[in-house]
C-alpha cells in the first residue's frame, strides 16, 4: 500500500536529502548550496521546483548526498515548518543522543 503524502496548503516545498560523508539531514539552498537548517532552505513553489530538484539530483550522481526529494512545507511566523511529522521529526535533528555513540577508534 502506498503512503499518502500530505501536501502543503501553499503550493510551497523544499529539497532535502542525506549528506553521505556523515549521514546529517540537509536541505538545498541558496545558490545551488547545502546547508543544515531548514530555515536556511530554498522554499519553493510547487511547479517551480524541477529546476533546484535537477541540481539537487547532480550532487547525488555526484555521491555528495543520498536520497534527494521535496518536502511540502508551510510557513507559519517566518518559520518554515514541513507538512508531515516524519519531516518535522528530520528537521529538529537526530532523535538519538549523539553524545553516547561508541568511537571505534
Amino acid at each position: 500500500m502506498a503512503k499518502k503524502v500530505e501536501n502543503s496548503r501553499s503550493g510551497a516545498v523544499v529539497v532535502t536529502a542525506n549528506r553521505l560523508r556523515d549521514g546529517r539531514v540537509v536541505w538545498y539552498g541558496p545558490g545551488d548550496t547545502w546547508v543544515e537548517r531548514i530555515a536556511d532552505a530554498a522554499v519553493l513553489a510547487v511547479g517551480a521546483d524541477a529546476p533546484a530538484l535537477d541540481q539537487a539530483q547532480d550532487w547525488a550522481r555526484r555521491e555528495v548526498v543520498v536520497d534527494v526529494y521535496t518536502v511540502p512545507v508551510e510557513t507559519e511566523n517566518a518559520d518554515v515548518v514541513p507538512v508531515t511529522m516524519r519531516e518535522r521529526v528530520r528537521a529538529i535533528g537526530p532523535s538519538v543522543r549523539t553524545d553516547l555513540a561508541v568511537n571505534p577508534s
